[in-house]
């Protein structure tokens, strides 16, 4: 596990050599961490969005067989 917070370590200090300010250099690397995981954060809202228009049919279908559970499925 802490060759994880070395790497991140190493990341902050040279922010922090670019900037010479600790908090600006945190900013940055939290910027850089957001930027790298937006491809990620996109297709989980894209896929929650799809979720929301299926969810009446789904709804639907268990009203219908709430009783048959084979056929719901």
């Amino acid at each position: 596990m802490s060759f994880i917070t070395d790497f991140l370590r190493i990341i902050v200090d040279w922010l922090y050599g670019i900037v010479n300010n600790y908090g600006v250099a945190i900013i940055l690397f939290t910027l850089i961490v957001r930027l790298l995981l937006l491809p990620l954060d996109i297709k989980q809202r894209k896929s929650m969005y799809r979720m929301q228009l299926v969810q009446p049919k789904i709804d639907e279908i268990n009203k219908k067989y709430a009783d048959d559970p084979e056929k719901k499925n």
